[in-house]
């Protein structure tokens, strides 16, 4: 055997590579999914196996045979195309690894690569059968190919890197530039093998360990930052596996040192430690291939595998299951704390459905006790309400006998100047002065005239109290709003000064002529209005009163017709509101007013009735020491 064989540390090595690459074949076309990346990384992986298949059996050859046709077709048309495969392959995986940022660059790359390719096949072919098979030259153009393709592949990953980088896709960034580490390890492994040889003790043992760390950390980064699938068993079988070929990989370069094909005397004295580390080797697959997956099936994966099961059991509401128990380590202390959590947790359920039964009936319980205390808020707040408009309505009252007074001091005087003026005109037609007594008849009918138009007034003046103090319809009626501001800013006025002799103040009023009558509910716009004069009076008055030094009262009302709305503007220059006063100023119950001045009830309701009864809107602006202003605003139509 040993006249056409004669095994190689660097046979060994090939064939460890050829296998770790075969496994990783078969791992891609496991999960092959017709990507673009996908059939370019299965390329190259097929270019790996063949490099490395041809490259075991060139250095397993008898140097007596090299230069012989086998040897030359080994190499001429087995490791230097399988070569060119793999760079060409490796090339454009290293531009498609995590997004093709550089598409038309690639393909021209790739097409350079074909052609660079042919020429180094070429080369080979010149050096096996016209250049009696140098392996000087064989090695420098398998390492000088190598390095540049390895330099142009670091090139593009740094390039990826940063830009992935600028786009702020850390993870992308991160992944490219430990691609690009690959390639710096490559690299190296290349320019130390020319630079120091070969076969030298420093060449050798840093392509061992560069090339062979190389493509592991190559298939770690694909299958980590190309987020393929990867089951425990097959990650801890390649670990396995990755570990025990690494041992025997370094056995075989410490005890059996790569020789130059020239020492074959010496390479001899290795064969027996060689062949039989070799058998090792295989012996050592074949348990990790055949072996170690029944192993870990039935000791481990399958034991996890029904734990993941009861897991999800468990996740859909199924707490009665019990797993079997199996060897007694880890997972099966896992195991039976597995078991004994589901009992807990199916108790912890009985109790639980328990206590949402008793809860239940606790909360159906205290519901009818919230149905009740809400039932006697709403009376509360109805009472309120009506208080409210009570209060209210004590003002109107108020100011409605103050302007009910005058009409009826008109009518009382007029009807005893006409009853005087009856009694002349008697004794005048008894006279048969009827030319006086025509003059007393006229004179009487003017005064009849102005008692029935003050009579009138006090009419309605009474038809607005008994409007005001009714329900609304909830009927629109076209109304006057300078009308009804005027109206209701007097009453307010005279009811506030009803209740306390002593206030007094300037108002100045503002009609727009071009207002024009608007669907609206009198009565509840009327309770807004004056309950807005009747804060802004309060307001003025409790200013006053503190005798503050040049300060006039003013209360200012003003109108005014814009494109689709009409808007009432209310100001007084009382103290003012701060900011946190002004955004609770609409809530229920909030009043600034002390206790027994003010429900707080008044502006709540006037924001609801113009907001939600008139589709309106009700603002304020106000400033401390300045005073303030509503602005309400009633849209036309």
């Amino acid at each position: 055997m040993s006249d056409y064989i004669l095994l190689h540390t660097h046979s060994i090595m090939a064939f460890l590579l050829c296998t770790v690459a075969f496994g990783m074949l078969l791992y891609i076309n496991r999960h092959y999914d017709g990507s673009e990346s996908m059939r370019v990384f299965r390329i190259f992986y097929v270019g790996q196996v063949s490099w490395q298949f041809f490259d075991m059996l060139r250095y397993s050859m008898h140097p007596d045979y090299y230069g012989g046709l086998f040897y030359q077709l080994t190499v001429a048309a087995g490791t230097i195309p399988a070569l060119s495969l793999l760079l060409w392959a490796y090339i454009q995986f290293n531009y498609l690894f995590l997004g093709d940022i550089y598409p038309r660059e690639r393909k021209a790359v790739g097409y350079i690569m074909i052609l660079t390719g042919i020429v180094t096949c070429t080369a080979a072919i010149w050096n096996e059968f016209f250049n009696h098979s140098d392996v000087e030259i064989f090695n420098l153009i398998g390492f000088v190919y190598g390095l540049i393709i390895n330099l142009w592949a670091g090139m593009v990953c740094a390039r990826k890197a940063r830009h992935f980088q600028r786009l702020n896709q850390m993870y992308y960034s991160n992944g490219i530039g430990y691609l690009g580490l690959v390639n710096v390890l490559f690299i190296t492994a290349c320019v130390i093998a020319v630079i120091f040889g070969f076969y030298s003790p420093i060449g050798y043992w840093s392509f061992f360990i560069l090339i062979w760390s190389g493509n592991l950390f190559e298939i770690i980064i694909y299958i980590n930052y190309g987020a393929m699938y990867t089951s425990f068993k097959t990650k801890l079988i390649g670990f396995t596996f990755v570990i025990l070929m690494s041992v025997l990989m370094i056995v075989a370069l410490v005890f059996y040192p790569p020789l130059s094909p020239e020492e074959i005397a010496v390479s001899l004295t290795q064969q027996g430690g060689l062949t039989k580390l070799f058998w090792i080797i295989i012996i050592v697959l074949i348990i990790i291939l055949f072996f170690l997956p029944s192993l870990l099936k039935k000791t481990l994966t399958d034991p996890l595998q029904s734990l993941l099961l009861g897991v999800q059991n468990v996740n859909n509401g199924d707490y009665t299951i019990q797993l079997p128990v199996g060897q007694p380590d880890e997972i099966g202390t896992l195991t039976t704390n597995f078991n004994e959590m589901t009992q807990t947790l199916k108790k912890s359920k009985e109790d639980l459905v328990k206590y949402a039964e008793n809860l239940e009936e606790k909360v159906s319980q205290r519901t009818e006790q919230l149905q009740d205390s809400l039932i006697k808020l709403h009376e509360t707040q109805n009472q309120l309400i009506q208080n409210e408009k009570l209060a209210a309505l004590g003002e109107l009252t108020a100011g409605i006998a103050h302007e009910i007074q005058n009409p009826l001091n008109f009518v009382n005087n007029f009807s005893e100047i006409s009853a005087e003026l009856i009694d002349e005109m008697i004794e005048n037609i008894n006279s048969a002065e009827y030319t006086e007594a025509t003059q007393l008849a006229t004179d009487i009918k003017s005064n009849l005239e102005k008692i029935t138009n003050h009579g009138k007034r006090a009419d309605s003046i009474v038809k607005g109290m008994l409007q005001h103090s009714r329900t609304s319809t909830g009927i629109l009626e076209p109304t006057n709003i300078n009308e009804l501001a005027d109206e209701y800013l007097r009453l307010c006025y005279h009811g506030f000064k009803a209740t306390d002799k002593s206030f007094n103040t300037q108002i100045s009023t503002s009609y727009d002529k071009d207002v024009q009558k608007i669907n609206l509910l009198p009565q509840d716009i009327g309770r807004v209005i004056m309950n807005i004069f009747s804060n802004a009076f309060y307001a003025v008055n409790d200013r006053k009163q503190q005798s503050e030094s040049g300060y006039e009262p003013l209360v200012t009302l003003r109108t005014l017709k814009e494109s689709k709305t009409i808007k009432i503007f209310i100001s007084d220059n009382g103290k003012g509101m701060s900011d946190e006063v002004k955004e609770k100023i609409f809530q229920p119950f909030f009043t600034t007013k002390p206790t027994g001045k003010g429900t707080g009830l008044g502006l709540s309701l006037a924001f609801d009735i113009i907001t939600k009864g008139h589709k309106g809107t009700i603002n304020v602006e106000s400033k401390i020491g300045e005073g303030s202003t509503f602005v309400i605003s009633l849209p036309i139509g």
